[in-house]
């Protein structure tokens, strides 16, 4: 992704579904960037299993 705002929550929602995981690689802050992001459209679009 070229930019986080606006973030192409359709692209993101999309990859999660058909690979069933997302990686985020970012080169400064880690804190309000692409991570958070993702793992927010993530969080509230598509239910999870959480824990072992």
């Amino acid at each position: 992704m070229s930019s986080i705002k606006p973030i192409d929550r359709y692209a993101i929602i999309k990859a999660a579904r058909e690979t069933g995981r997302i990686v985020t690689a970012e080169e400064h802050s880690i804190y309000n960037g692409l991570g958070s992001r993702v793992a927010e459209v993530v969080g509230g679009s598509i239910p999870c299993r959480c824990g072992g």
